[in-house]
């Protein structure tokens, strides 16, 4: 789904809406995701916290970051607090705690009535993520897909429409140091998924960007015994291939090659906030304002609310996400296929 200028501008005006948001998991991507919340909106009063198991640290943490915030320890408790506060219901949750817990805690919250962002993966489980997908009805489900937003990408595929390029292929690599520490915090792998299952989504949604909608396949999926390192092929029936490579072993790398008829025509950088492209081998400038949003996880809060709220077009976030689900199972079993093969 190519976004315009005005959709972004529209998603990062919107994460600045003070509305009731309760956030469940209140581990380190809990707490980047308050952190950017609290940035957006200039106040934390209605921004709630679920912490489970570390309620004890996060009180710490929010009494330093985020004192206005409101933590309970389970879901119920949270809502509870909140709505107290807010005089009503959030207007929409996000779920950041690990992916075996996906489903229980989204169901909680979509049973409720309340729209739901469930963070990438959906679920280490594809036929659990098809239960939030049944549960959900006309409440909103997300997924959080933030780079789908990522605004370089956008403007990339943009330029390239408008010099009438087609893309036919791509090479996308992604790679993060062992034990790397960003937002204050040591990234913590969780062993009910790969690393494969943990980028697929956000390589999918990059992909979709010049191919939309469905009529994505796997054509091979190779993932290291320890699931710290694998490569995938993704193609796309009309005429676009996509070599993957990740890595959580690597230094901290984030590119996309884009190729033409067995040229490459552009590359996207992305592993700083401010994206550096190049088609044609030119450095291309972002235009403003987009050259300001620099935070793609804002733009998911801000695309997310907007989405709740019934606003359309609905975002990539919420749309098409039975794709995902089906690339997560052929993924899984291209894996199995090939430990079994060994």
């Amino acid at each position: 789904m190519l976004l315009s200028l005005e959709a972004l501008e529209r998603y990062w005006a919107a994460a600045a809406t003070n509305e009731p948001l309760l956030i469940v998991g209140a581990g380190r991507w809990g707490r980047v995701l308050a952190g950017v919340a609290k940035l957006a909106r200039g106040d934390d009063s209605l921004i709630g916290m679920v912490a489970r198991s570390n309620a004890f640290d996060t009180r710490e943490w929010i009494a330093a970051n985020a004192p206005g915030a409101i933590i309970g320890e389970t879901i119920a408790d949270g809502l509870d607090r909140l709505s107290d506060r807010a005089g009503k219901l959030p207007a929409f949750a996000i779920v950041a705690t690990r992916p075996r817990d996906h489903v229980e805690d989204g169901l909680a919250l979509l049973s409720r009535g309340i729209p739901t962002l469930v963070e990438k993966p959906m679920s280490h489980d594809p036929a659990g993520a098809r239960r939030l997908l049944a549960a959900a009805g006309d409440v909103t489900l997300g997924m959080g897909i933030e780079m789908s937003l990522l605004p370089g990408l956008h403007h990339l595929a943009a330029v390239l429409a408008a010099d009438g390029i087609s893309v036919d292929r791509v090479e996308l690599a992604w790679s993060d140091p062992s034990g790397e520490a960003r937002y204050g915090a040591t990234k913590r792998m969780h062993e009910e998924i790969g690393v494969l299952e943990d980028i697929l989504p956000h390589a999918l949604s990059m992909l979709r960007v010049l191919r939309p909608g469905p009529g994505w396949s796997v054509e091979r999926a190779v993932q290291a015994g320890d699931k710290a390192s694998g490569s995938m092929t993704l193609a796309h029936e009309g005429g676009l291939i996509a070599d993957i490579s990740c890595s959580w072993a690597g230094e901290r790398r984030r590119l996309m090659q884009l190729f033409s008829a067995g040229w490459q025509i552009a590359t996207l950088d992305f592993a700083q906030p401010e994206p550096k492209i190049h088609v044609r081998e030119r450095l291309v400038a972002m235009p403003t304002p987009a050259d300001s949003f620099t935070s793609t996880l804002r733009l998911e809060i801000g695309a997310f609310s907007l989405d709740a709220a019934g606003r359309q077009p609905a975002s990539p976030l919420s749309s098409g996400l039975e794709t995902f689900l089906e690339l997560h199972e052929a993924g899984l079993r291209e894996i199995a296929g090939q430990k079994s093969a060994l």
